[in-house]
């Protein structure tokens, strides 16, 4: 191998043992590596894993892993089957990430499980580890399984494992993808973010906003019966987004909804008509929800408004009375907020 180029290949068993050699001294006071290290090598001698390295200059410098076994996958039903393989453990060395380096490893990986038949990538994700949500849709994981508890290794001898929430996303691989339009309605208080993250979960979509849309009819001025001209909007653009569903696209609706009613409503409105319909929920810490309103408040008092209006003390008081915030069995991605 020529050590002035990038090099994308399958690990070999050396290769293997040096980079759990190195993760294990960079993580001196961590004990789960050492077991991850144990784990990943029996799975390694029985087939049970794939494992993907980017190597710079003799260096390993990024990885993943391909799981074949549900029997090394927690919560392993639709995630893994003849079929289907769980992929884990991206990762990239710090000075290298951002580069472009894991994406070149990324293609490769994906191709030559392609190449081995498989037809369904799945990946597991924390509702709270955005940057890493964030990629995993850019490379198209969009398409919801499920949402379940996981526990990690403990850290320390005398530390109990870590139980954590995972939501789950397959990637199909097909050689002519069929396209399945969907309906992704927003749930959450004003100023939780669900705009930043309408803009960001799918670049080809049509996003319907009722925000913006009573900017354009009333320039969200006082006085106006906003929940009469809320459900008249809702009305509007479940119509719309039939309409655009059936011509062949995304719709994103961007419509809060805060009661438990509104969201079970919509969900029986699109089931009807047979279209694919999720809602996520934009979970925020009231700390993070106070911040953003400052934020957004200061921005509208220095003249960028945008669609957005200004959050007063009253409004802040009537959504945190009649924000019902949602049992995990009404949501499908439950996406925790975190300020970046």
């Amino acid at each position: 191998m020529d050590k002035n180029e990038y090099v994308c290949k399958i690990a070999n068993f050396d290769e293997l043992k040096e980079n759990w050699d190195y993760l294990i001294k960079i993580h001196p006071n961590d004990n789960s590596w050492v077991e991850y290290k144990k784990q990943t090598i029996e799975r390694f001698k029985d087939d049970r894993v794939i494992i993907y390295y980017g190597i710079l200059n003799g260096r390993i410098i990024s990885e993943l892993t391909a799981m074949k076994s549900n029997l090394d996958v927690q919560n392993s039903d639709g995630l893994v089957d003849d079929k289907t393989i769980y992929l884990s453990a991206f990762r990239t060395v710090k000075d290298y990430r951002g580069k472009g380096y894991f994406s070149k490893l990324y293609k490769y990986a994906e191709n030559d499980l392609k190449n081995r038949g498989y037809t369904k990538l799945t990946l597991g994700v924390e509702p709270n580890e955005v940057n890493n949500i964030m990629i995993y849709f850019k490379y198209g994981f969009t398409n919801y399984i499920k949402s379940s508890f996981e526990y990690e290794l403990a850290k320390g001898i005398n530390q109990e494992p870590r139980k954590i929430l995972v939501n789950y996303y397959y990637k199909l691989l097909n050689d002519t993808p069929t396209k399945e339009n969907k309906v992704i309605a927003l749930c959450g208080k004003i100023a939780s973010g669900k705009t930043f993250y309408s803009q960001r979960i799918d670049k080809n979509a049509v996003i319907l906003s009722v925000d913006e849309l009573t900017y354009y009819l009333v320039d969200n001025k006082s006085g106006v019966d906003y929940s009469d001209l809320n459900k008249r909007v809702t009305r509007y653009f479940e119509e719309k987004t039939v309409e655009l569903v059936n011509l062949g696209c995304n719709v994103i609706l961007d419509l809060g909804l805060w009661s438990s009613e509104s969201r079970k409503s919509l969900r029986k409105y699109f089931e009807e008509k047979n279209i694919k319909f999720e809602i996520h929920y934009i979970d925020i810490d009231d700390e993070e929800w106070e911040e953003n309103i400052r934020l957004r408040n200061k921005r509208i008092e220095d003249g960028d408004k945008g669609f957005d209006f200004y959050v007063t003390d009253t409004l802040k008081a009537k959504v945190t009375r009649m924000f019902e915030i949602p049992s995990r069995e009404e949501i499908d991605v439950w996406y925790k907020f975190k300020r970046s």
